[in-house]
């Protein structure tokens, strides 16, 4: 680099000339009589009050599907309880078990 030979970036060609306009404008700029902090929570209190509407409709959205969807109980024809629950699939598979392993212990004793 001590050589006086140009970079890569700072040949002409790879970089963007870009102009900056740095004067104020009073109608672009906003008033600064407002600290950045009221800024801050007077935008804060905007983007609340807006999520907080478009979360209500979404609510009302919702609830208004669910009504539509909401099939009477009546309609439903009723079934009895099943008698099949975790306890039961359980005793099955031990039972099932024990009688697997007793049955290759027998026939283990009369090959062996």
């Amino acid at each position: 680099m001590a050589d006086g030979r140009p970079t890569k970036p700072r040949e002409a060609g790879h970089l963007p000339n870009i102009k900056i306009d740095v004067r104020s404008d009073a109608k672009n700029m906003p008033e600064r009589s407002v600290s950045p902090e009221q800024s801050f929570l007077k935008r804060k209190a905007e983007v609340t009050q807006q999520d907080y509407a478009d979360f209500s409709a979404y609510v009302e959205e919702k609830s208004a599907r669910d009504q539509q969807q909401k099939v009477p109980a009546t309609d439903t024809p009723q079934s009895a309880p099943s008698t099949v629950n975790r306890r039961s699939l359980l005793k099955w598979a031990a039972g099932t078990a024990a009688a697997g392993e007793a049955g290759a212990l027998g026939y283990q004793m009369v090959t062996g």
